[in-house]
């Protein structure tokens, strides 16, 4: 059998690091993924997510956002991650026990938050857990070095927070971020942070290879690029269960009295739930 030619592997070999080092040739790349997104259907099992949809754009109500949870708890989920930013005025206080209330029942919560890059020089530094193991280099992390919005203290202490910052230099609708710098510290995102919360994993455990991949204790591993950034196909998002607000609350009313036509929702318990 004639072996290759030493030749042939050099080529390979070059046209890689080329592609690594060169930004036109992996825009070039990229703009090849995305004429194969745009023809391929996306196919597989479902995701263990469940998105419900709110139907707001901006702030959700205290009452609307304990209206959710008061239905989503009635099936028992471990992992509920809302992305509205909870932030209420101090009229809404009493609204806003009674969602403290609700929350506190969640096994595993995840709130919203928001970075930005010029806090307020008189503001307390806020505090955030970053990862141990971090190697490759940093320079094309989005950088912050302050928190802009966040949920009350209250609702800090029995959460978790999730950074939902989307700069325009690194994420688009094949790239999500997948790793800020926040003051030095290499920190997860809102998406990140979530799925580290399902699989119980806190960044001391997980070891991040920038440029490389993002390492779990269970073996598994997310590859990311330069700019902490995760390689999507947005089409798998299709592979979720959807709901609106108006059938979680049917479903939820049903499952109470477990009614004959209640939708089966058991299997949300193994499942990140995402508002």
């Amino acid at each position: 059998m004639q072996r290759p030619s030493i030749w042939v592997s050099l080529v390979v070999l070059l046209l890689g690091i080329l592609f690594l080092r060169e930004p036109r040739f992996e825009r070039s790349e990229e703009v090849f993924l995305r004429w194969l997104l745009r023809y391929s259907q996306p196919s597989g099992k479902p995701i263990p997510l469940t998105v419900i949809e709110t139907g707001r754009h901006g702030a959700v109500p205290p009452l609307e956002a304990a209206l959710f949870l008061q239905a989503i708890l009635e099936f028992k989920p471990s992992t509920i991650a809302m992305e509205h930013i909870l932030q209420w005025p101090e009229r809404s206080r009493d609204q806003e026990q009674i969602f403290l209330e609700q929350a506190m029942q969640v096994p595993k919560l995840l709130l919203a938050a928001e970075l930005n890059s010029s806090p307020d020089p008189d503001a307390p530094v806020a505090e955030i857990t970053g990862f141990t193991w971090v190697s490759g280099r940093r320079g094309d992390l989005p950088e912050f070095s302050g928190i802009d919005r966040q949920p009350s203290e209250e609702l800090r202490i029995i959460s978790k927070p999730g950074f939902i910052n989307l700069p325009e230099e690194v994420a688009d609708d094949i790239h999500v971020p997948m790793l800020f710098q926040y003051r030095g510290e290499v920190i997860p995102s809102f998406a990140l942070q979530t799925v580290m919360l399902w699989l119980g994993v806190t960044p001391s455990e997980a070891r991040v290879d920038i440029g490389s991949s993002i390492s779990f204790p269970n073996g598994t591993k997310i590859p990311i690029g330069s700019d902490g950034t995760l390689l999507i196909n947005p089409r798998l998002a299709k592979r979720a269960r959807h709901m609106t607000m108006n059938e979680l609350l049917l479903a939820a009313q049903q499952h109470e009295s477990k009614a004959a036509n209640a939708a089966n929702l058991d299997d949300i318990r193994d499942q990140i739930v995402l508002a």
